[in-house]
């Protein structure tokens, strides 16, 4: 039987290791926890107010390693809304330290998302391309479409600020297709608004402008304030980039207004910005002046690599209308700071027609022709790799492509859902043979258990109790009286030492047989255990000799129980019902007072018993320094 259970136990330890793996393999999670995700929702509203209920709750450290991912992957989400990029980086790889792609790839590559986002916010996006794009690969090859339309919406961003604007406007173009998801905070609104960001800056206003007031309307109508002051500063800066000037400036106004309702200070400083180039324009140069530098503090504060090379290179302008060549020199000093010239391609031709007009402003025109001349040749490079045309032949040889595709997924999904529910029926009927075979193992290891405690405990009850009367047996008995009196001396509690002999025993035997003896035993071993607590030692130590000590009791006390059992044992003649037989107990009782052994201890109880039978028995006897004290039958 011990055998066969343990093969049992064998088969159940490797089934269920193999589940084991089974089931950690198979608790990916797919979404964030409710309390982030209902934060997240609230991200395009009022980023702000989710920072500070973050900030406030911390996560605590003994959370699990998936909490403290989702509350890092939040913050870094919150910090990106609020153009915190080294902020945002720095929470993205803080929790990727608590997933990684095999135990939780879903939640591994929305980090990996995040961390290329704050890449790309702080002037090197080449290092989120391939972030983004292993990311993308693993949500289409499991069917993820909420990741996937997170990725293409991520790499499509980094597109554009490596000027990539074909892939750009692919990524965003299957985004287009995909959002809305459920699992996704990516809307159509926001690609919509990324999509027109790829127009803006190939400088064709016109073609961004019905994309910038799709993404307005919809922010609009769902009340997300924040991606509502970002659209309209798009669409503001489209509008005056296209004559509109007043249209413009009265949406770039409602844009700074938003922002500063729900804390985007940075959305301020945008606004500021642009307006400041509508007040440039119409000889408002102090309004000007004041906005350009009032946007330069706060985005000298935020880091923000783009925006401190705009503003600069607006005050460079600035001065260079007023006329002001050393103040340009010195705003064109500044810019050149904030440039990175591999990922900032256009903004550097831009910087350098200004560093010409610069130069003739000093009044070397050969110098300024010669620099103007060099930033033509590069700005028609540039362009001439990427035409309106080309993105038009690319996006609609992209919808043709799509709705082939479209059908053709359609059919495959149909197909592999047949296929999924098939090898789910067998996944389940595996799974309910293993949990009855799991069942059957518990059970029998259950029975082994509860035998193995009966026989514990019968062996135990062998070692230590005498079998007839249920009391501790001598071994026992000594061995917690020892540890009693090792207390007592320790702590200075006082203990009483009681023996305790059957009168006239052998006689009982000699006259009724030892069956009416082994009874008045056992009746005695009851009467025992009903009379003293369960904190007293009680044991048998001979044929008809018991020992009893009393641990915490005073002498008075231990004389009013011994007083007790002796009349009680006197009772238990009628209990047996034998004729004539008659039933008494002596008691010699010794109280520790600093005695140096446990055998000093117990000579003096047995001494006591002694005085008790010279003294006639049935009596108990207490012993003394001088003599014993005698307590007298009642």
């Amino acid at each position: 039987m011990i055998k066969i259970c343990r093969l049992y136990l064998l088969l159940m330890l490797v089934c269920i290791t193999g589940f084991a793996r089974f089931s950690v393999a198979s608790e990916w999670i797919t979404e964030l926890s409710s309390h982030y995700r209902a934060e997240q929702q609230q991200l395009s509203v009022d980023p702000n107010k989710i920072l500070s209920r973050l900030l406030s709750e911390s996560v605590a450290d003994d959370a699990s390693a998936i909490d403290k991912a989702q509350f890092h992957l939040l913050l870094s989400q919150t910090y990106f809304a609020l153009t915190y990029p080294h902020e945002a980086l720095q929470h993205a790889q803080t929790g990727l330290t608590f997933v990684d792609s095999i135990e939780q790839p879903w939640l591994y590559h929305q980090l990996r998302l995040a961390e290329a986002l704050a890449y790309d916010s702080i002037g090197s996006p080449a290092k989120g391309i391939e972030l983004a794009s292993t990311a993308l690969n693993w949500a289409i090859s499991q069917q993820d479409n909420a990741l996937q339309l997170d990725a293409l919406y991520v790499r499509g961003a980094l597109a554009i600020s490596l000027v990539d604007y074909p892939t750009a406007i692919i990524d965003l173009q299957q985004a287009y297709e995909l959002a809305p998801q459920p699992r996704s905070r990516i809307s159509k609104g926001q690609v919509a608004g990324a999509m027109a960001l790829v127009y803006e800056y190939r400088r064709e206003a016109q073609l961004s402008i019905p994309y910038f007031e799709e993404a307005v309307a919809y922010h609009e109508q769902h009340n997300e304030w924040l991606e509502l002051s970002i659209s309209l500063y798009g669409l503001g800066r489209a509008n005056k980039n296209i004559g509109k000037t007043e249209l413009g400036k009265a949406q770039l106004q409602r844009s700074a207004e938003l922002a500063h309702q729900v804390n985007d200070i940075q959305g301020v400083a945008y606004a500021f910005k642009e307006l400041a180039g509508i007040n440039i324009s119409e000889k408002q140069f102090d309004t000007a002046e004041q906005q350009l530098l009032e946007a330069q503090k706060i985005f000298d504060r935020a880091q923000n690599p783009y925006m401190q090379l705009d503003v600069a290179s607006t005050l460079l302008e600035l001065a260079l209308v007023k006329g002001q060549p050393d103040r340009a020199s010195l705003y064109l000093h500044k810019a050149r700071q904030y440039l990175d010239p591999v990922s900032m391609p256009i903004q550097k031709i831009s910087l350098d027609e200004q560093a010409a007009r610069l130069t003739a402003l000093t009044g070397d025109y050969q110098q300024a022709y010669q620099q103007l001349e060099q930033t033509v040749r590069v700005k028609q490079a540039i362009y001439s790799q990427q035409s309106t045309e080309q993105l038009h032949q690319l996006r609609s040889h992209y919808e043709l492509e799509a709705k082939e595709q479209k059908n053709q997924l359609l059919e495959r999904q149909n197909e592999l859902q047949k296929l999924t529910l098939a090898a789910q029926q067998k996944q389940n009927i595996s799974l309910w043979a293993m949990f009855g075979f799991s069942l059957l193992i518990c059970f029998l290891l259950g029975i082994m258990v509860y035998r193995n405690q009966q026989n514990k405990q019968r062996l135990l009850r062998l070692a230590n109790v005498d079998g007839l009367t249920g009391l501790l047996n001598r071994r026992k008995t000594l061995e917690m009286l020892q540890l009693q009196f090792d207390l007592a001396v320790r702590h200075h509690f006082e203990l009483c030492v009681v023996i305790v002999d059957l009168d006239y025993f052998k006689k009982i035997n000699d006259q009724f047989g030892h069956a009416t003896g082994d009874k008045v035993l056992q009746k005695f071993g009851l009467l025992c255990l009903k009379t003293f607590r369960h904190t007293d030692i009680v044991g048998r130590i001979g044929g008809e000799e018991f020992l009893i000590a009393l641990p915490h009791t005073a002498q008075p006390a231990a004389e009013n129980l011994l007083a007790n059992l002796r009349e009680r044992a006197q009772m238990m003649s009628a209990d047996i019902d034998v004729p004539d037989l008659n039933i008494s107990v002596s008691c010699g009782l010794s109280v520790y007072q600093r005695q140096d052994s446990i055998e000093e201890l117990m000579a003096q109880a047995d001494d006591a018993l002694y005085q008790a039978k010279q003294y006639g028995r049935n009596r108990v006897e207490i012993f003394t320094d001088n003599s014993s004290q005698h307590l007298l039958p009642v």
